[in-house]
């Protein structure tokens, strides 16, 4: 029987300490007796070490090396696939409806660096995407939150050719919702990262960083002399 439909097989046993054993003994994967793993994970690695940490269930997960450290979590509805290593740290979380995409069948001369690693105490929120054509390296103590951020390690300039550059995220740090970060950017320790903001170069001093400025485009409207203006117990309305 090959190893894939072994591990299809697997994700549907009901008993988490009969899978962890299936998991150590067919597929010889490095799971500690305390981890915790889901029904329905298709887990395929080369070598999976995994030390008193979890896996919820319903996840994709395709790499050649898997490394979770104590306390770390994988949530539910996950797609991480096409990587060389990913890598968390002690209390790292990566929670629901992630994407963490490398090149199908290591497919690019840059199959060596399609990295992910989460330092201690990071967490990734839900329904993120983050391209590993590079390396994203995420220190401790960060935050992704909300939802929608993208990071880019690949870009094309304007005769097609494909860029690569790593990503590179220190420690204590906030980014907030649908923020974009693009390739070959570093952003130092402690610093937040406004929502919407784009990250098209690296930053170098901690501080609080939006990529745009509130704009007031007219003077406040005078309503005051509306024909449908009605004050009612100290508020006023305008229907237009």
């Amino acid at each position: 029987m090959c190893k894939k439909t072994i591990t299809l097989l697997i994700g549907l046993i009901p008993f988490n300490t009969l899978r962890i054993f299936l998991y150590r003994i067919l597929l010889n994967y490095k799971l500690d007796k305390n981890s915790k793993i889901g029904m329905f994970n298709y887990i395929y690695c080369e070598k999976f070490i995994m030390n008193k940490s979890t896996i919820n269930n319903f996840n994709r997960i395709i790499c050649k090396e898997l490394i979770m450290n104590e306390d770390s979590v994988i949530g539910k509805f996950n797609n991480i696939r096409f990587l060389k290593l990913v890598e968390l740290k002690t209390s790292a979380i990566i929670r629901s409806k992630n994407a963490i995409i490398g090149t199908k069948d290591y497919f690019s001369p840059y199959a060596n660096v399609f990295q992910f690693r989460m330092g201690e105490s990071s967490l990734l929120t839900s329904n993120h995407y983050l391209d590993c054509s590079g390396q994203i390296s995420i220190g401790s103590n960060v935050v992704l939150g909300g939802i929608g951020t993208e990071i880019w390690t690949h870009g094309f300039d304007n005769k097609r050719t494909m860029i690569v550059g790593d990503v590179t995220i220190g420690n204590n740090i906030y980014i907030g919702s649908k923020s974009l970060i693009l390739q070959n950017v570093s952003i130092c320790n402690d610093v937040s990262v406004g929502a919407g903001t784009i990250v098209s170069k690296s930053i170098e001093e901690s501080g609080f960083y939006v990529s745009s400025y509130l704009i007031q485009k007219s003077d406040i409207a005078d309503y005051s002399k509306h024909p449908n203006l009605i004050n009612y117990e100290g508020a006023r309305f305008v229907r237009k």
